[in-house]
């Protein structure tokens, strides 16, 4: 048998044991250890604290003077994974005293402590450690940072300390701190000192004023007075400001000229009269295509197009598919499934021999086994053939053509819109997006979605186009990999993980050179359009209407959590979750490559490309 970290394989014995079997045992070992308690036994004692035995295990051992420092370490490793409430009184009396000892190493772990599991018994302390700082140590940041987490902190000298205008990073956990305290004066007097604030200072800011009801309030009443500009706000911002303040006319009309509304979709509740009527018809070569993002189970009852009992272009099984009436049947039927809750390019083309193809996510999946001809009338939009039930869903950007579209024209294509197009294609007959949907029956609706898959206007791929012509110039000529080399240290590491070395928020970099110059600019300069799934935002947003976004790290029946670049894990219970989804936007930011100076981005493709 393999020996535990103490030496006592009845420890690991008892681990072995599970849930509260495991912890209890454990309780009854830890007077025979010489050693303070490891990690995973702390976890383990720590899910069954009410058990009285476990509490008062846990308890002696926080209370100890040899044992209370590394226990509260094993507290942090594992404070993702339990349920901080029930150990709350018990933590504080272990972190208050650290907060005042005369070792900054004992100030910093109780400061982490606080913030960590959010002891609101600890907000004076920590206040009075970040006026008694002077200087970015190590304490007065860890202080500040508790004081954020938890929501605490009085405005006045937060603010004041922010007014003398510190550099990074004291002015960005100020900045942070001011923006989450629960003090009503905090983020009215953070949106006052935003003309004070540095252009990269003013931007964080406001997207952390934008993450709650009283912040986007503050920024609206800004907005309103004229001291803010409009063109300070970017994107996201605006966009949760939107989502904080639904009714702000005033806020709805910059989102609109600043082209962040949202998408316009087409709403499906499930049932069976819920449709757009849009009467089409079909004949002779055509292509149709739209977004679809489909709830779970996703069904026959699930439809993009159908005259019931005579065409139904469906999802029946999850896999995009046209039935025909009569002996035809399915006649082509897609191998891929689609994922619910994912937005997915469908296409349905015909040709002149009558020759069906269908497309996901603009790659051909499926030619179909018999050809049709027949003129096809009555389609209705998000219609399905069969009874006691309808597509549940949404549906964007619904396209049709009076040709067969080929396969490199959808695939260059497929992300692109043509909504508001001044001069469409000629061959692109109707485009139903905006409020031109058709008669809507049953609970059919307009709405304005901003996780829907990033769509860029003619004019918007040209100017794309136009930049990776630019990079691919830079890449062809070369760099110096060795300084690339600190650039990548500097900027990518913060997120990836590459030779072991840096985080765990976006996908590991190893070899990433094997994937070529156009999968690297894709990733760099379209980030939102090349990201893994996994890699999008995740939003939750709390009962208090807070905002939080990050990276997906954990989902368990307790909790979400969190990770975000340079900051700990955030771990949300689901009690205090209003709503939690994807978001069409990845982590990694806009930008980023264009930032750079011609000869810096050369080298840094330069090491890029280097990684096999």
């Amino acid at each position: 048998m393999r020996r535990c970290a103490g030496g006592d394989p009845s420890v690991l014995a008892t681990l072995a044991l599970g849930g509260r079997e495991a912890a209890a045992g454990l309780a009854a070992l830890t007077g025979e250890l010489a050693r303070p308690l490891a990690t995973e036994e702390v976890r383990v004692l720590a899910a069954h604290f009410g058990e009285p035995a476990v509490r008062t295990v846990l308890a002696a051992a926080l209370a100890g003077d040899t044992t209370r420092r590394p226990v509260l370490r094993a507290f942090l490793a594992v404070r993702t994974g339990i349920d901080p409430a029930p150990l709350a009184a018990d933590l504080a009396a272990a972190a208050g005293p650290l907060l005042a000892a005369p070792g900054a190493e004992d100030v910093q772990l109780g400061a982490e402590v606080a913030g960590a599991f959010r002891l609101r018994a600890l907000a004076e302390p920590l206040q009075r450690l970040v006026a008694r700082e002077s200087g970015a140590t190590p304490a007065s940041l860890a202080a500040l940072r508790a004081l954020r987490e938890m929501g605490e902190g009085l405005a006045g000298p937060l603010a004041a300390l922010l007014a003398r205008q510190p550099g990074p990073p004291i002015g960005d956990e100020l900045i942070a701190a001011l923006a989450a305290t629960r003090d009503p004066t905090g983020p009215e007097a953070l949106a006052q000192l935003l003309p004070t604030l540095s252009v990269g200072a003013r931007g964080r800011a406001l997207e952390h004023l934008s993450r709650t009801p009283a912040g986007a309030a503050a920024i609206a009443a800004q907005l309103a007075a004229g001291r803010l500009p409009p063109g300070d706000l970017g994107p996201a911002t605006l966009e949760r400001l939107r989502l904080q303040r639904p009714e702000d006319a005033a806020l709805a009309a910059l989102a609109a000229r600043a082209g962040a509304e949202g998408l316009a979709t087409l709403r499906l509740g499930g049932a069976d009269a819920d449709y757009a009527a849009t009467q089409l018809t079909l004949r002779g070569p055509f292509t149709v295509e739209a977004w679809v993002k489909l709830e779970a189970p996703i069904s026959n009852h699930d439809a993009l197009l159908a005259a019931p009992g005579r065409f139904d272009l469906n999802f029946s099984n999850g896999q995009p598919r046209l039935w025909l009436a009569a002996e035809r049947k399915d006649v082509v039927v897609a191998r891929r499934r689609l994922t619910p809750g994912v937005w997915t390019h469908c296409a349905l083309t015909r040709d002149a021999e009558g020759v069906f193809r269908i497309y996901v996510n603009g790659e051909l999946d499926a030619t179909g086994t018999h050809a049709d001809a027949a003129d096809y009338t009555g389609l209705d939009l998000g219609r399905s053939s069969p009874r006691a039930g309808g597509t549940a869903g949404w549906i964007a950007e619904f396209r049709v053509w009076d040709r067969a579209r080929n396969a490199g024209e959808i695939r260059a294509a497929f992300d692109r819109t043509h909504a508001a197009d001044p001069a469409p294609p000629r061959a692109l007959t109707r485009v139903f997006a905006g409020a031109d949907w058709g008669p809507l029956h049953g609970a059919a609706r307009l709405e304005r979605v901003n996780d829907g898959p990033l769509l860029l206007t003619p004019a918007e791929a040209a100017a794309q186009e136009e930049k990776f012509r630019r990079y691919r110039a830079l890449a062809a000529a070369g760099g110096n990999p060795a300084r690339g080399r600190e650039l990548f240290a500097a900027l990518c590491l913060a997120c990836h993980q590459q030779g072991g070395q840096g985080a765990q928020v976006g996908p590991a970099l190893d070899g990433v050179g094997l994937t070529g110059i156009e999968a690297l600019l894709r990733n760099l300069l379209t980030p939102g359009a090349a990201m893994e799934s996994a890699y999008r935002t995740y939003r939750v947003v709390t009962r208090d209407g807070t905002v939080h976004e990050g990276f997906l790290a954990a989902d368990t029946a307790e909790a979400l959590v969190l990770r975000l670049p340079g900051a700990p894990d955030r771990r949300v219970p689901r009690a205090e979750v209003r709503t939690a989804a994807y978001l069409a936007r990845s982590l990694m930011p806009e930008g980023l490559l264009e930032g750079l100076a011609n000869e810096q981005a050369a080298d840094l493709l330069a090491y890029l490309q280097a990684l096999r």
